[in-house]
């Protein structure tokens, strides 16, 4: 199975990592503008030069902020269709193939299920213990002709 550009996007979770740099590089700019004009106002004392760099991590806080609470609804849905393409909901004994992390390539079966439908892959005794095998619908895709939780109805 070939890995597309866009499921290792979301596999690698560089849609968040986007989203969130630029609402913190944007609350930042505008911080450290606000920050400037309160320095120049204030005569270039280290005082007022020290209040502009804290205006700019103000800006970095509330543009992560931001976008916590803008990301949930605009890219919760996205990151639900990217899992439904790989084959989300997963069921026990689906084949699967590893799309992002330690086991990048790597194929498997799905033995159990965790929270909210996160597929663990058996992937060998130690990767089980510490659950290094449990991963994200985004991270996993369900290999055609390997799916036979889906045979079964589930």
């Amino acid at each position: 199975m070939d890995i597309t550009r866009r499921q290792r996007w979301f596999a690698e979770n560089l849609p968040w990592r986007v989203w969130c740099r630029v609402f913190e590089i944007t609350g930042a700019s505008f911080g450290l503008v606000l920050g400037a004009a309160w320095a120049a106002d204030g005569g270039w004392t280290w005082a007022s030069v020290f209040y502009g760099l804290v205006c700019g991590w103000v800006g970095v806080l509330l543009g992560r902020t931001l976008a916590l609470i803008g990301g949930w609804p605009v890219l919760g849905p996205l990151y639900h269709h990217q899992a439904c393409l790989n084959g989300f909901p997963y069921a026990i004994g689906d084949e699967v193939q590893i799309l992002a992390g330690r086991y990048r390539g790597r194929r498997g079966r799905v033995y159990e299920l965790g929270q909210f439908g996160r597929p663990r892959v058996w992937l060998g005794e130690e990767a089980s213990r510490d659950f290094g095998d449990l991963f994200e619908p985004t991270e996993v895709a369900r290999v055609a002709g390997g799916d036979a939780g889906a045979a079964e109805g589930q």
